[in-house]
């Protein structure tokens, strides 16, 4: 979807990008979910909202203005792991996109 709308709305010169976070659990969230996450994590720990920050302001400055139709992963590396093993099940991964001119 996101390739696609970058596509689309390249010619109006706005830029689409996808921000794909990994685990980054609220507290509500079950301890021993949170515990298998950090586990099997490559950096051994949750993500911090404050750690999105960087890669917000990244897409929506002219830092990107070349960039469109990125999904760009914030997940600590755990899009590797689960490709080979699948191990973030209890955590459900939202998606951000963010346009800009």
């Amino acid at each position: 979807m996101t390739r696609h709308q970058a596509v689309y709305w390249a010619k109006d010169r706005i830029r689409v990008n996808c921000l794909s976070p990994g685990p980054f659990p609220k507290e509500a969230v079950d301890p021993e979910c949170v515990e298998r996450l950090i586990k099997k994590s490559p950096m051994v720990r949750v993500g911090r909202p404050h750690e999105l920050k960087g890669a917000i302001v990244f897409l929506s400055s002219e830092a990107s203005s070349y960039v469109t139709g990125q999904n760009l992963l914030v997940d600590g590396g755990g899009d590797g792991l689960v490709r080979i093993v699948g191990v973030f099940s209890c955590y459900k991964v939202s998606y951000a996109v963010l346009a800009s001119q």
